[in-house]
Protein backbone atom coordinates (compact mmCIF):
# COMPACT_ATOMS: atom_id res chain seq x y z
CA UNK A 1 0.00 0.00 0.00
CA UNK A 2 1.26 3.69 -0.32
CA UNK A 3 1.30 4.12 3.18
CA UNK A 4 3.64 1.21 3.91
CA UNK A 5 5.65 2.85 0.82
CA UNK A 6 5.99 6.22 2.81
CA UNK A 7 7.03 4.74 5.86
CA UNK A 8 9.17 2.01 4.54
CA UNK A 9 10.84 3.70 1.46
CA UNK A 10 10.33 7.42 2.32
CA UNK A 11 10.87 7.67 6.42
CA UNK A 12 7.74 9.11 7.06
CA UNK A 13 6.41 8.56 10.45
CA UNK A 14 3.46 7.04 11.43
CA UNK A 15 2.43 9.97 13.41
CA UNK A 16 3.33 12.01 10.57
CA UNK A 17 0.29 10.45 8.49
CA UNK A 18 -3.03 10.70 8.68
CA UNK A 19 -5.41 7.87 6.38
CA UNK A 20 -8.92 7.63 6.13
CA UNK A 21 -10.69 4.54 5.11
CA UNK A 22 -13.97 2.74 4.96
CA UNK A 23 -13.56 0.31 7.14
CA UNK A 24 -12.98 2.54 10.03
CA UNK A 25 -14.88 2.03 13.14
CA UNK A 26 -13.78 5.50 14.63
CA UNK A 27 -15.60 8.79 12.88
CA UNK A 28 -12.61 10.73 12.82
CA UNK A 29 -11.20 8.81 10.30
CA UNK A 30 -13.79 8.01 8.13
CA UNK A 31 -13.56 9.83 4.69
CA UNK A 32 -16.71 12.13 5.27
CA UNK A 33 -17.19 14.99 3.13
CA UNK A 34 -16.20 17.05 6.63
CA UNK A 35 -13.71 14.42 8.00
CA UNK A 36 -11.65 15.27 4.55
CA UNK A 37 -12.09 19.06 4.96
CA UNK A 38 -10.55 18.26 8.26
CA UNK A 39 -7.71 16.33 7.15
CA UNK A 40 -6.95 19.33 4.63
CA UNK A 41 -6.62 21.62 7.12
CA UNK A 42 -4.10 19.28 8.84
CA UNK A 43 -1.95 18.86 6.17
CA UNK A 44 -1.69 22.40 5.10
CA UNK A 45 -1.57 23.74 8.93
CA UNK A 46 1.72 25.98 9.80
CA UNK A 47 3.31 24.64 6.51
CA UNK A 48 6.77 26.08 6.08
CA UNK A 49 9.55 26.42 3.16
CA UNK A 50 11.64 23.19 2.94
CA UNK A 51 8.24 21.25 3.96
CA UNK A 52 7.30 18.04 1.92
CA UNK A 53 3.52 17.54 2.00
CA UNK A 54 2.10 14.13 0.40
CA UNK A 55 -1.77 13.67 -0.28
CA UNK A 56 -3.40 10.64 -1.96
CA UNK A 57 -7.49 10.04 -2.79
CA UNK A 58 -8.09 6.39 -3.91
CA UNK A 59 -11.88 6.28 -4.26
CA UNK A 60 -14.64 7.11 -6.71
CA UNK A 61 -14.27 10.22 -8.85
CA UNK A 62 -16.73 11.88 -11.12
CA UNK A 63 -17.72 15.22 -13.21
CA UNK A 64 -20.69 17.91 -12.75
CA UNK A 65 -21.32 20.46 -14.83
CA UNK A 66 -19.07 23.71 -14.75
CA UNK A 67 -20.45 26.55 -12.89
CA UNK A 68 -18.00 29.55 -13.03
CA UNK A 69 -16.37 28.92 -16.44
CA UNK A 70 -12.93 27.69 -15.71
CA UNK A 71 -13.26 24.43 -17.19
CA UNK A 72 -12.29 23.55 -20.74
CA UNK A 73 -15.15 21.13 -21.20
CA UNK A 74 -17.57 22.98 -19.08
CA UNK A 75 -17.51 19.54 -16.75
CA UNK A 76 -15.61 20.09 -12.87
CA UNK A 77 -14.29 17.31 -11.45
CA UNK A 78 -15.14 15.52 -7.98
CA UNK A 79 -14.17 12.78 -5.92
CA UNK A 80 -16.99 11.68 -3.64
CA UNK A 81 -16.77 11.39 0.02
CA UNK A 82 -18.48 7.80 1.90
CA UNK A 83 -21.47 9.87 2.44
CA UNK A 84 -21.55 12.07 -0.62
CA UNK A 85 -25.13 11.15 -1.16
CA UNK A 86 -26.16 13.27 1.70
CA UNK A 87 -23.22 15.45 2.28
CA UNK A 88 -22.29 15.93 -1.32
CA UNK A 89 -19.64 16.08 -3.47
CA UNK A 90 -16.04 17.67 -3.57
CA UNK A 91 -15.29 19.85 -6.37
CA UNK A 92 -11.44 19.99 -8.02
CA UNK A 93 -11.93 24.02 -7.42
CA UNK A 94 -12.03 23.61 -3.77
CA UNK A 95 -9.81 21.23 -3.60
CA UNK A 96 -7.29 23.66 -4.83
CA UNK A 97 -8.69 26.49 -2.81
CA UNK A 98 -7.88 24.14 0.17
CA UNK A 99 -4.81 22.69 -0.59
CA UNK A 100 -3.07 24.63 -3.14
CA UNK A 101 -3.56 27.76 -2.66
CA UNK A 102 -2.50 28.03 1.50
CA UNK A 103 0.93 26.92 0.63
CA UNK A 104 3.40 29.29 0.64
CA UNK A 105 6.90 28.82 -1.99
CA UNK A 106 9.54 26.76 -0.91
CA UNK A 107 6.93 23.92 0.12
CA UNK A 108 6.58 20.84 -2.08
CA UNK A 109 3.14 19.00 -2.35
CA UNK A 110 2.92 15.99 -4.12
CA UNK A 111 -0.43 14.17 -4.59
CA UNK A 112 -1.68 10.98 -6.35
CA UNK A 113 -5.21 11.04 -7.35
CA UNK A 114 -6.26 7.74 -8.67
CA UNK A 115 -9.74 8.21 -9.36
CA UNK A 116 -12.28 8.18 -12.24
CA UNK A 117 -11.73 12.20 -14.20
CA UNK A 118 -8.94 12.81 -12.21
CA UNK A 119 -6.70 14.26 -14.69
CA UNK A 120 -7.47 17.93 -13.58
CA UNK A 121 -8.56 17.03 -10.36
CA UNK A 122 -6.73 20.06 -8.74
CA UNK A 123 -6.81 22.22 -11.30
CA UNK A 124 -3.58 23.05 -11.91
CA UNK A 125 -2.19 25.17 -14.30
CA UNK A 126 0.72 23.07 -16.21
CA UNK A 127 -0.36 19.85 -17.43
CA UNK A 128 2.38 17.67 -19.35
CA UNK A 129 1.65 16.05 -22.30
CA UNK A 130 3.63 13.77 -23.10
CA UNK A 131 5.07 12.64 -26.48
CA UNK A 132 1.75 11.19 -27.90
CA UNK A 133 -0.85 12.68 -26.35
CA UNK A 134 -2.04 15.95 -28.27
CA UNK A 135 -3.90 19.04 -26.72
CA UNK A 136 -7.55 18.47 -26.60
CA UNK A 137 -10.03 20.64 -28.20
CA UNK A 138 -11.70 23.37 -25.89
CA UNK A 139 -14.86 24.64 -26.48
CA UNK A 140 -15.66 28.68 -26.96
CA UNK A 141 -16.31 31.14 -24.37
CA UNK A 142 -13.77 28.75 -21.41
CA UNK A 143 -10.07 29.08 -20.72
CA UNK A 144 -8.27 28.51 -23.89
CA UNK A 145 -4.70 26.51 -23.90
CA UNK A 146 -1.51 26.85 -25.53
CA UNK A 147 1.44 24.33 -26.12
CA UNK A 148 5.21 24.94 -25.15
CA UNK A 149 6.87 22.03 -25.80
CA UNK A 150 5.73 19.26 -24.09
CA UNK A 151 3.43 21.51 -21.89
CA UNK A 152 -0.28 22.20 -22.20
CA UNK A 153 -0.39 25.83 -20.70
CA UNK A 154 -4.08 26.85 -19.56
CA UNK A 155 -4.61 30.58 -20.04
CA UNK A 156 -7.68 32.40 -18.88
CA UNK A 157 -10.71 34.01 -20.58
CA UNK A 158 -11.37 37.23 -18.53
CA UNK A 159 -14.32 35.76 -16.44
CA UNK A 160 -12.08 32.77 -15.67
CA UNK A 161 -10.29 32.05 -12.39
CA UNK A 162 -6.95 30.14 -14.36
CA UNK A 163 -4.69 33.00 -13.61
CA UNK A 164 -5.27 32.66 -10.23
CA UNK A 165 -4.59 28.81 -9.39
CA UNK A 166 -0.71 29.81 -10.57
CA UNK A 167 0.71 28.09 -6.99
CA UNK A 168 3.65 29.52 -4.97
CA UNK A 169 4.78 26.18 -3.93
CA UNK A 170 5.45 23.21 -6.05
CA UNK A 171 2.44 21.36 -6.37
CA UNK A 172 2.52 18.13 -8.52
CA UNK A 173 -0.47 15.85 -9.18
CA UNK A 174 0.05 12.46 -10.13
CA UNK A 175 -3.20 11.35 -11.48
CA UNK A 176 -4.75 8.18 -12.65
CA UNK A 177 -6.29 8.54 -16.29
CA UNK A 178 -7.21 11.65 -18.24
CA UNK A 179 -10.64 13.91 -17.58
CA UNK A 180 -12.55 12.03 -19.79
CA UNK A 181 -10.98 8.49 -18.94
CA UNK A 182 -12.19 6.59 -15.87
CA UNK A 183 -9.27 4.71 -13.80
CA UNK A 184 -9.55 1.09 -12.66
CA UNK A 185 -8.50 -1.48 -9.94
CA UNK A 186 -5.92 -3.86 -9.80
CA UNK A 187 -5.16 -7.33 -7.71
CA UNK A 188 -1.52 -6.53 -8.44
CA UNK A 189 -1.19 -5.76 -4.58
CA UNK A 190 -0.46 -9.12 -3.31
CA UNK A 191 -3.92 -10.18 -4.17
CA UNK A 192 -5.27 -7.12 -2.75
CA UNK A 193 -7.34 -4.75 -4.67
CA UNK A 194 -6.16 -1.39 -5.00
CA UNK A 195 -5.97 1.44 -7.87
CA UNK A 196 -4.08 0.53 -11.12
CA UNK A 197 -2.28 3.89 -10.83
CA UNK A 198 -1.39 3.46 -7.46
CA UNK A 199 0.19 0.01 -8.10
CA UNK A 200 2.20 1.52 -11.63
CA UNK A 201 3.69 4.45 -9.42
CA UNK A 202 4.76 1.89 -6.23
CA UNK A 203 6.25 -0.74 -8.65
CA UNK A 204 7.73 2.36 -11.05
CA UNK A 205 9.51 3.48 -7.90
CA UNK A 206 10.74 0.83 -5.87
CA UNK A 207 11.56 -1.55 -9.30
CA UNK A 208 14.49 1.42 -9.39
CA UNK A 209 17.39 1.32 -7.74
CA UNK A 210 19.16 4.53 -9.11
CA UNK A 211 17.33 8.24 -8.85
CA UNK A 212 14.52 8.88 -11.64
CA UNK A 213 13.18 12.30 -13.16
CA UNK A 214 9.36 12.84 -13.30
CA UNK A 215 9.21 12.55 -16.83
CA UNK A 216 10.30 8.78 -16.66
CA UNK A 217 8.37 8.38 -13.76
CA UNK A 218 5.26 9.33 -15.45
CA UNK A 219 6.42 7.71 -18.80
CA UNK A 220 7.38 4.23 -17.44
CA UNK A 221 3.82 4.20 -15.61
CA UNK A 222 1.81 4.81 -18.30
CA UNK A 223 4.15 2.11 -19.87
CA UNK A 224 3.20 -0.43 -16.70
CA UNK A 225 -0.47 0.11 -17.60
CA UNK A 226 -0.23 0.09 -21.55
CA UNK A 227 1.77 -3.51 -20.95
CA UNK A 228 -0.39 -5.18 -19.57
CA UNK A 229 -2.95 -4.84 -21.90
CA UNK A 230 -5.81 -4.34 -19.54
CA UNK A 231 -5.68 -0.57 -19.31
CA UNK A 232 -6.99 2.19 -21.39
CA UNK A 233 -6.66 5.05 -18.82
CA UNK A 234 -3.50 7.20 -19.55
CA UNK A 235 -1.95 8.64 -16.07
CA UNK A 236 -0.88 12.25 -16.23
CA UNK A 237 1.00 14.69 -14.60
CA UNK A 238 0.26 18.53 -13.57
CA UNK A 239 2.12 20.93 -11.99
CA UNK A 240 0.83 24.63 -10.13
CA UNK A 241 3.58 26.57 -11.54
CA UNK A 242 6.55 25.91 -14.15
CA UNK A 243 8.26 22.80 -13.09
CA UNK A 244 11.08 21.09 -14.60
CA UNK A 245 10.36 17.59 -15.28
CA UNK A 246 13.77 16.92 -15.38
CA UNK A 247 14.88 16.76 -11.95
CA UNK A 248 15.08 13.73 -9.63
CA UNK A 249 11.62 12.83 -8.03
CA UNK A 250 11.65 13.09 -4.27
CA UNK A 251 9.23 13.03 -1.68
Amino acid sequence: TVNRFLRNKHGFQSNMILCLTDNQSHPDFKPTKKVIFNAFKWLVKDAQPGDSLFFMFSGHGSQVRDKDGDEEDGMDETILPCDYKTAGYILDDTIHEMLVKPLPAGVRLTALMDCCHSGSGMDLPYEYLGEKLQASTFSQGRRKSYTNGQWQIRISHPHSTTQAKVSRADVILFSGCMDNQTSADTNAFGGKSGGAMCYSFISTLEKRNTPITYRELVTEMRNVLKRSGRFAQIPQISTGRPFNLDQPFVL
